[in-house]
């Protein structure tokens, strides 16, 4: 995409990032791509994280959850 509307009204307690994988995503392959959340300390609470867009020919759940305290989830 090459533009995103977004608004923040106060800073989040954490931060997200995405694991690079080490491998290409193949044609009829599957991959978990990692997410690590860093929490402030204090925070730990449910992170919901959902994806706005898929590239053509490739699919993935829309939406994850990280379980209360967790700082690390992937996504299929």
């Amino acid at each position: 995409m090459h533009k995103i509307a977004a608004a923040v009204a106060e800073e989040v307690p954490f931060k997200l990032s995405i694991v690079e994988p080490k491998v290409p995503l193949v044609r009829a392959g599957t991959m978990d791509l990692k997410i690590v959340a860093e929490r402030q300390p204090g925070f730990d609470e449910p992170i919901t994280v959902k994806l706005l867009h898929n590239p053509p020919g490739v699919g993935s759940a829309k939406r994850r959850c990280d379980p209360k305290g967790e700082t690390s989830a992937c996504i299929a």
